[in-house]
């Protein structure tokens, strides 16, 4: 790595390290990493789709930093099964410097508002690799990408994936603790107690398929369950959704 490379991942280093906002705010982190992106990569615009890595969906809304013309073009850019994200987040770092060369990288997005080209870099878990998000940074001219430049980005990448995972992860310390509050001084009856486990729980675990609730009758030395179990259905077989294992009802009726 030649003295100029390193002088560049010296300040790169240092914008990442200026962090703003509360420990755990996830605005002001997707925020701050799109903000020095944009700056340091004189890019016209940085886009950010977080995921959330508890549901491995991604979140409502959008990281915009930059000058579009038209913002309400995000509103159907939301990342696709068939789209560019999956690739993405496959590759790591997906370098397009011209979509007039490239027209399978072309979009509604990339036609309105006159972008030549863009880098879209993948940011996840470090041990996991669980997705955490996809960064676009946007270019109204045609850029041409060298290896050094790559080795930029996939450094910035992993970079702003450790300060969004750390955020995640004290995001979730924080919701357990809010969680164990309400439990502790506001829930009268173990039915609200569930109701608002349901509506809490769902942005920190994945609570699609089970949620379950032992409370244990110590003068009966019994559990009464609480939960709510997704079940669905081949032509004869209902499966019944439990955690991590799934068991097989044949006799059971089509729900």
């Amino acid at each position: 790595m030649d003295a100029q490379l390193l002088h560049k991942v010296s300040g790169l280093l240092d914008a990442m390290e200026q962090t703003t906002g509360e420990p755990g705010d996830l605005t002001s982190t997707l925020q701050h990493i799109a903000q020095t992106a944009k700056k340091f990569f004189a890019a016209d615009a940085c886009i950010i789709f977080a995921i959330n890595p508890s549901t491995n969906q991604y979140i409502g809304s959008l990281t915009v930093v930059g000058d579009l013309l038209k913002r309400d073009n995000l509103s159907y850019e939301q990342p696709r099964a068939e789209g560019i994200a999956p690739q993405v987040l496959n590759r790591g770092v997906l370098l397009v410097s011209d979509v007039e060369a490239m027209p399978e990288y072309q979009s509604k997005f990339t036609r309105t508002e006159g972008i030549r080209s863009f880098a879209g870099l993948a940011l996840s878990m470090r041990y996991s690799r669980k997705p955490l998000g996809v960064l676009y940074l946007d270019f109204r001219q045609p850029q041409q990408f060298s290896p050094d430049d790559q080795e930029i980005f996939q450094l910035f990448a992993e970079q702003a994936s450790y300060i969004l995972q750390e955020t995640w992860l004290l995001r979730r310390y924080q919701e357990v603790a809010h969680i164990g509050q309400e439990i502790n001084h506001e829930l009268a009856t173990v039915d609200i107690l569930f109701e608002k486990l349901q509506q809490r729980a769902a942005g920190i675990l994945d609570i699609s398929h089970t949620l379950m609730l032992a409370l244990y009758q110590p003068q009966t030395n019994t559990l009464d369950l609480y939960g709510r179990i997704t079940y669905f259905c081949t032509s004869d077989v209902a499966w019944c959704v439990f955690g991590r294992a799934i068991y097989s009802t044949s006799s059971a009726k089509r729900l």
